[in-house]
This record gives structure tokens, C-alpha cells and sequence, in this order.
């Protein structure tokens, strides 16, 4: 970590002059992008941020074990925060991201839902793959890029202090992660992430992903243009192999698909016509296209094919991961006291 003039802490800085982040007039004033352990923080500025506050929180609870167990080193010390700070990242999701993603029903009924105290028993299943807790590759080249359609053209920054609002183009907050070495640019930025409004579920995205995405007017020389975020989700599943939307609504139980017509009702009417005119046959259509036309179950924030390929998803990570915070079959697993301590 890095520390401000006025004593904040920071991510550590990274001085890679190509990292397509790091520009010469922020070097100059002594500032650069953050290091982290993804390459890709600082790809946005909430994102930045998450890392930050994580970070944040990682060296608070380690002073805070240092302080009640001194014999430890800083291995140790290292690893049971990980271990806590893993455990609460586990937590958030499973208990306030997905249930808004996928509801309730869905995630009550793959046993998802989080204890209130106590353990949960981790039952083998016989069947390998839905212990396998990797990532599918469906999930990661299409269904868990659903988001990129929720993203507004223009975020919100408010400042609570003095009452005010401006908007900034989301464009402009890629690779942008400067505001944070402002004395309040962490509140301000959380105050955005907590306040914008989200977009709703569909096949619609926001121009600044689909004209202007890494538009950098610094470096024109060599990105004349803004990319196509959508086309790179298409393509990239294309890439990968994935095969078409039906066959995936198949695999989740939703019934075969021979022609347009069968989807009327499940699927937007105007961006279904728009796709029989587009594809040449229902089976040529993309997985990613065709599940965002979807329409979003009662429960859920999104679609049926796509609730049932990111519920299978984090099913397997939660089943499958035998460090679950929540098991007691594990080597020294957290007691009913750690599991339920505010850290």
C-alpha cells in the first residue's frame, strides 16, 4: 500500500507507462494507476474502488488479529485474514448479490441460502461436475456479462457534504482512477456506486459501451475509435466455442427450439423479430443475443437461461469448494464464534 500527504492509504502505485492506464500528465504530478492483484483494476473507477476498500479491510483485520495474538507472524497473520476477508466476500454475494440476481425461490431451492448460525453439512454429490467448482465457460463468456446491459450512459457523482450532483459519461471513468488520491475521492466514489440507478434487463446497451468503450482522447494516435463491447461479448463466445442460445435453453430444461416461433412469449416480441431477420435460422443465434432478449423471470433480475447457467455456476462454487466458511468438514474451520464475530 502507498500513503497520501494526509496519511490515507492507497493501492500501490503502478509505473508501467503501458499499461493503457498510466498517462504522462497524472506522472508528472506524481501520480499513477494502482497495482493489484488483477490486472484489470483499474479498469473502471468503482472497480478501483472495491479493490481499495478490500485492501483496506484485509490490513485492518490483520492489525486487529496482530494486536490479540503477537506470537504470530506475518505469515500467519497473512493467512487467517485471508481466510476472514474470503468468508465475507463469500458472504456479500451469496446473501445480498444473488438473491436480487436470481431471487429468493431459485437460490432457496438449490439450498444456496445462508445459515443464520451454525453449519452447513457439505454432502458429496455423486456426480463429479456438480462438485467441480471451476468456471464454465458458458458462464464466463456470456451469462455473468449480463451486467454490461444494467450500466447507465451517465453516472451520477454527489457529493453529500455539499449537497451537489454532476454526471460524468461512464467512458470517461475507464482507466481513470485518479480521482481516488482526492482527499474525498474514495467517499465520492462509493457515494456513486451506492446511488446511480441501474438500467433494466434487455438487449438494450448503453452507447458509451457500444461506441465509445476505451475511448481515450490521450492516446488517438493509437485507438482512433471507441470499441463495440457487445461485439466483443459475441464474438468472444464465438471464439470460445459456445455453442447457440437454444441449445442452452435445452440444457436448462426449457423446452426445444425448432423455429422463431416457439420463442414468442419467452422472448421480447420486437427483438425476436429483429433476430429472424438478422440470424438464418433460430439455431444460429448467439447464446448471449438471444438470452438477453429474454424475459426476466418474476424473481429474478434476468432471463430463465441465465439465471439457470450463473445459479449452476455459483451452485458448484459453493458445493464444490470444501473451504466453504460455512462447513465444519474442513481443516480448522472458522468456529460458531468466528462465523458469527463482527469483524
Amino acid at each position: 500500500m502507498q500513503y497520501t500527504p494526509d496519511n490515507r492509504t492507497l493501492l500501490p502505485p503502478s509505473m508501467n507507462p503501458n499499461d493503457g492506464c498510466n498517462r504522462e500528465a497524472e506522472r508528472r504530478r506524481g501520480q499513477y494507476c494502482f497495482a493489484a492483484g488483477d490486472a484489470r483494476a483499474n479498469e473502471n473507477l468503482h472497480l478501483t474502488t472495491m479493490h481499495l476498500l478490500w485492501a483496506r479491510q484485509h490490513n485492518r483485520i490483520a492489525d486487529e488479529l496482530a494486536k490479540v495474538n503477537p506470537v504470530w507472524n506475518d505469515e500467519i497473520l497473512y493467512q487467517e485474514t485471508r481466510r476472514i476477508v474470503g468468508a465475507q466476500l463469500q458472504h456479500i454475494t451469496y446473501r445480498e448479490f444473488l438473491p436480487i440476481i436470481l431471487g429468493d425461490k431459485r437460490m432457496n431451492e438449490q439450498d444456496l441460502e445462508l445459515l443464520v448460525s451454525g453449519y452447513k453439512k457439505r454432502i458429496h454429490n455423486p456426480d463429479e461436475l456438480k462438485n467441480d467448482p471451476t468456471v464454465a465457460n458458458n458462464f464466463a463468456t456470456a451469462a455473468f456479462r449480463f451486467a454490461h446491459t444494467l450500466l447507465p450512459g451517465l453516472m451520477k457523482m454527489t457529493d453529500d457534504e455539499k449537497g451537489t450532483s454532476s454526471y460524468i459519461e461512464l467512458h470517461k471513468m475507464l482507466f481513470n482512477p485518479y480521482s481516488l488520491y482526492a482527499e474525498d475521492g474514495i467517499r465520492h466514489s462509493v457515494s456513486s456506486a451506492t446511488t446511480n440507478i441501474i438500467q433494466r434487463y434487455s438487449t438494450h446497451v448503453t452507447a458509451q459501451l457500444t461506441n465509445h468503450l476505451f475511448e481515450d482522447p490521450m492516446a488517438n494516435s493509437t485507438i482512433p475509435c471507441g470499441l463495440d463491447l457487445v461485439s466483443l461479448n459475441i464474438q468472444r463466445g464465438r471464439d470460445h466455442g459456445l455453442p447457440g442460445y437454444t441449445v442452452w435453453r435445452e440444457y436448462c430444461g426449457l423446452g426445444k427450439v425448432e423455429t422463431f416461433d416457439n420463442l414468442e412469449g419467452y422472448l421480447d416480441h420486437q427483438v425476436l423479430k429483429q433476430m429472424s431477420d438478422l440470424y438464418e435460422t433460430v439455431d444460429d443465434v448467439d447464446l448471449y443475443t438471444g438470452a438477453l432478449a429474454e424475459i426476466p423471470e418474476p424473481d429474478s433480475l434476468i432471463g430463465p437461461t441465465f439465471t439457470c447457467l450463473i445459479l449452476n455456476q455459483f451452485v458448484r462454487l459453493q458445493k464444490g469448494d470444501r473451504f466453504w466458511y460455512e462447513f465444519a468438514e474442513q481443516p480448522y474451520p472458522f468456529t460458531e464464534g468466528m462465523i458469527n464475530f463482527d469483524w
